[in-house]
């Protein structure tokens, strides 16, 4: 993912998305109409990191915002990048979504951040 700033040309041409008023009721509406039934949505979010942690809250507040059942799971980093690598159902102490992040400096350049 691109590093993403709403003063950035980038930002303006390619990730129109972020810019300008949010449609939760309209999110909402996709959201049921691609089939969810207010499923449990495992999110863990590692507490010791900043960014990680911010990343984390910021979810859980726009999926419950359009309507989402969200299980915010807080836990320290180590716990986290150990639990993430299993590939079991949340129920069986699986996850659905977790957040990580790469340092601005090292994603500005494509030259050493192709993606």
């Amino acid at each position: 993912m691109p590093v993403i700033h709403p003063a950035w040309p980038s930002t303006r041409q390619w990730h129109p998305c972020f810019l300008g008023k949010r449609d939760y009721a309209a999110a909402a509406a996709l959201l049921r109409e691609a089939g969810y039934n207010g499923e449990k949505i495992v999110l863990m979010a590692a507490t010791d990191q900043p960014p990680a942690k911010a990343q984390a809250d910021v979810t859980a507040d726009l999926l419950r915002r359009i309507g989402a059942n969200v299980d915010y799971q807080a836990m320290d980093w180590g716990t986290m990048t150990s639990r993430r690598a299993s590939m079991k159902p949340p129920s069986e102490g699986g996850w659905h979504i977790f957040h990580t992040w790469a340092s601005g400096v090292g994603s500005s350049s494509p030259a050493t951040y192709p993606h």
